[in-house]
């Protein structure tokens, strides 16, 4: 089984900027998100049960899957997927931004004439990658099953911040099934 290399021997490969063709993440490795990482549509990245990826702490993190885009994550009770910081045994809580899912389903907010509008999603720097909202009720983000968040949530001004995992505008069609996320040691 590939997932039962001693960590110590996985080569890290960094991830950074966007993700415009569909990729898919393996267990014998390790990856390094380093700053915003936007999943654009219609690309879909895929992730193989007992995958670590881990969010850098210096440079505001975070994995955001846009509207169209999908993440197909689907761990295992005996292998989950987790994306943790890369402080390791001395990571805290906020070290890194988290998962955003960004979807096209709709969302509160209408204009003047009642008409759906998208929304921008806070905490993502890079304000038009963070749009989110439609009107598939239905919308797939992708699957998230035995996965794990941990260390996430960062702060990039007060009242502006990310969640471990950030939902917006996601539709019935996306799956979320035996996940946990978690702040502390």
């Amino acid at each position: 089984n590939p997932c039962d290399v001693p960590e110590a021997n996985k080569p890290i490969v960094q991830i950074e900027g966007e993700i415009d063709v569909s990729q898919l993440l393996t267990c014998d490795k390790r990856y390094r998100l380093l700053g915003e990482v936007f999943v654009k549509p219609p690309s879909v990245l895929t992730i193989e049960p007992g995958t670590e990826i881990f969010g850098d702490k210096t440079s505001g993190a975070a994995l955001v899957i846009m509207p169209g885009a999908k993440i197909i994550a689907n761990g295992t009770k005996d292998d989950p997927i987790v994306f943790t910081s890369e402080g390791g045994q001395f990571a805290d809580p906020g070290d890194w931004g988290g998962l955003v899912l960004l979807g096209n389903a709709p969302i509160n907010l209408k204009d003047g004439g009642g008409q759906p509008m998208q929304g921008i999603v806070e905490g993502i720097l890079s304000t038009q990658n963070a749009l989110y909202g439609g009107t598939d009720p239905n919308d797939s983000s992708g699957s998230l099953q035995f996965v794990r968040v941990e260390y996430g949530g960062k702060a990039i001004a007060p009242n502006n911040e990310l969640n471990g995992i950030t939902f917006a505008g996601v539709g019935a069609g996306t799956v979320v099934d035996h996940v946990m996320v978690k702040q502390t040691t």
